[in-house]
């Protein structure tokens, strides 16, 4: 055994050698787990959501940490991780499609304000919004399109009314362009953007 001399022991076994090392363990105990009652498990999912909630909320506070100084592809992953704990919750989605259209992403973008509309159809905000990025890549009628529903949904918002005149103007289509300018206009008497558009068709 460890601590003899070299001389061989009463077994034969050169002193200072280990013991043999066991071929067989005793099998694990069976583990026994009390069934967790219906009230357990209730009380523990509201936990869960609890905390998934206040995650996000610090998850959001951090992105707009990062928006206030113009940091959007720091924001990005707290957004995301916000967004991943709860998919259902529509203006964080809307946040996240927003921020990485700032940060040049508009696939990315555009999926988020997609999966928007899986939640909501008739968000006015995703709509607009995948109507801009639309019109920067000159899909015209895509944009119209999106324009057209968000005006219907938010039918008191000047500036979607304006945007769907210059595409359609665009597309050729003046007198339907002039008529949205003009709505621009009677929901909005001030808005710029219409006025000068109108004074340009002449």
């Amino acid at each position: 055994m460890v601590g003899q001399t070299t001389e061989q022991n009463q077994s034969g076994v050169e002193a200072g050698a280990f013991d043999p090392v066991p071929t067989r363990i005793q099998e694990l105990p069976e583990l026994i787990v009390d069934p967790a009652t219906a009230e357990i498990r209730s009380q523990m999912n509201e936990t869960l959501v609890d905390l998934g909630t206040r995650l996000a909320i610090i998850h959001m506070t951090a992105a707009e940490a990062y928006l206030s100084q113009g940091m959007f592809n720091e924001a990005i992953p707290h957004v995301d991780a916000a967004v991943g704990m709860d998919r259902q919750n529509t203006a964080n989605l809307n946040q996240l499609g927003y921020v990485r259209y700032l940060s040049g992403d508009d696939r990315g973008a555009a999926d988020a304000f997609q999966e928007v509309l899986g939640v909501t159809p008739g968000d006015a905000d995703a709509l607009y919004n995948l109507g801009m990025i639309a019109f920067t890549n000159s899909d015209l009628g895509r944009a119209e399109a999106c324009f057209s529903d968000c005006a219907q949904v938010d039918p008191r918002n000047a500036e979607v009314w304006n945007n769907l005149g210059v595409v359609l103007f665009q597309q050729g289509k003046a007198a339907e362009a002039r008529n949205c300018f003009q709505q621009s206009l009677a929901v909005e008497p001030g808005n710029e953007d219409a006025q000068a558009n109108l004074r340009d068709m002449g």
